[in-house]
């Protein structure tokens, strides 16, 4: 049987320390599809059966600038991989 679906995986985090972020928000945004997640302590994620198509990931937590990945594909029946190196926020946000 040929899947619809992959799925998104990697870990988040700090661009300055390279430690990693728990509790960071991951999402994916297209055409009125969104899903999302929230890493482990160990800044690893998943997003499971995400449909076929062409994305935007983005990640957030609170002391750091957002990120996004524009177009990332998702492929069915497959993983595809994005890490996070989230910047630190200097102004006091």
């Amino acid at each position: 049987m040929i899947g619809t679906a992959g799925q998104l995986t990697g870990v988040v985090t700090d661009s300055t320390t390279t430690r990693p972020i728990g509790g960071a928000q991951v999402s994916l945004l297209r055409s009125g599809r969104y899903r999302s997640a929230v890493t482990q302590a160990n800044g690893r994620y998943w997003i499971i059966q995400v449909p076929d198509d062409s994305y935007t990931v983005t990640t957030r937590h609170s002391g750091y600038a957002l990120q996004a990945h524009q177009e990332v594909s998702v492929v069915a029946d497959s993983t595809i991989r994005i890490d996070f190196q989230l910047v630190p926020n200097t102004q006091g946000h």
